[in-house]
């Protein structure tokens, strides 16, 4: 479970995400920070202060070291507060399959049941349960801002356009031009990078002739998503 979450004040339980109202991420009313509560028992296991109108993101992470054995699982809970370092792990939890005999949803800002005072009073961002336990780099919070690609230099040589456009390092693009805007033709693919802007020169010959005398050339780069 992971999510942004900004606590205003009031409420009871707070759920920021809920299975089955028995894990669940909090902020209760009674403490000063988030927690999280494994098979609606004690303890609540603490993840960071969160004060009132405070921005936060928080992450619980449970890894099983061992199969499951009459309906319960053992593992490792892993705790994330405002970054994708671990600030706690905490080994050897069960997991009880009381939660799976309830046969709920998940919840997100509230109990699955909507119970009273058991929904967050205030806001929630990106929330996230995942199957699998993620390790750091996967965690929302360790995934590269969205980036808005432009070419930010287009220089004609002697055979050739030299491009520059804004990239994020490790990862590759693909280059198409156009002499339309419609008809989209690639140039390269996978152009990789380790740079926060990737330079690129677009020969003519043999292959694109046609540019060489073109009264217009758009271009595109396009960051691979795979």
């Amino acid at each position: 479970m992971e999510a942004w979450f900004s606590y205003a004040g009031g409420g009871n339980i707070n759920s920021i995400i809920d299975y089955a109202g028995t894990e669940k991420l909090v902020r209760e009313v009674a403490g000063e920070g988030a927690g999280y509560r494994n098979n609606s028992a004690a303890p609540l296991y603490p993840l960071g202060s969160a004060e009132v109108g405070e921005w936060h993101y928080t992450a619980v992470v449970f890894t099983p070291t061992a199969p499951v054995a009459a309906g319960s699982i053992t593992g490792d809970f892993t705790f994330y507060f405002d970054g994708n370092v671990a600030t706690e792990t905490i080994e050897a939890v069960t997991i009880s399959d009381f939660g799976d005999s309830l046969n709920r949803t998940i919840a997100v800002g509230a109990h699955p049941l909507g119970f009273a005072g058991d929904f967050l009073t205030g806001l929630i961002f990106e929330p996230r349960v995942s199957l699998g336990a993620l390790g750091p780099e996967e965690l929302l919070f360790g995934q590269s801002p969205f980036l808005e690609i432009t070419i930010t230099e287009l220089e004609r040589l002697e055979g050739a356009n030299r491009l520059v456009w804004t990239s994020r390092p490790g990862r590759t693009y693909s280059l198409e031009y156009s002499l339309d805007l419609q008809d989209w033709k690639e140039i390269d693919d996978p152009i990789s990078t380790d740079a926060d802007t990737t330079e690129f020169t677009h020969t003519f010959v043999p292959e694109f002739e046609e540019v060489a005398d073109a009264p217009m050339v758009f271009y595109r780069a396009i960051e691979n998503t795979d």
